[in-house]
């Protein structure tokens, strides 16, 4: 796909008939609005990245509600979508070592504390305006 001359986008091309190819970064938002309508999206099972995301979207199934499980994972989604999808994952896989549910709250705490850039120590800069002086002093 092209967009002003420039490629934005290669996929795979399928054939057959029935086929099709989803990337739930490209819908995750209207999801998120609506979240009643991913039970029953017919393409539901292209919205999990990954078997680790699957087994989250399972787990937090047994523990909430029908609309809340779907909303509490449409938003962890989103934030994969959104920030690195790796950290999330990494974060998920920790949530199930743990044997614990993964609300989106405490998931997006994770990332969110492994994403925080390290500010390097610097000295204060001591800027040197003599020459500038000198410079406005020459031309006047």
């Amino acid at each position: 796909m092209y967009f002003r001359g420039k490629l934005q986008l290669t996929t795979q091309r399928l054939l057959g008939q029935g086929k099709s190819r989803i990337d739930y970064r490209h819908i995750i938002s209207s999801l998120v609005r609506k979240p009643g309508a991913f039970r029953r999206y017919c393409f539901r099972e292209s919205l999990f990245p990954s078997l680790v995301f699957r087994k989250a979207y399972d787990r937090i199934c047994t523990e909430l509600s029908g609309r809340q499980a779907d909303l509490n994972y449409l938003r962890i989604l989103n934030l994969a979508a959104t920030t690195m999808e790796c950290e999330v994952q990494a974060a998920l896989e920790l949530f199930e070592e743990q044997d614990r549910l993964p609300r989106f709250d405490e998931v997006e705490a994770m990332v969110s504390e492994a994403t925080r850039p390290e500010l390097p120590d610097m000295a204060p800069l001591v800027a040197d305006l003599s020459s500038y002086d000198a410079l406005l002093g020459a031309s006047s």
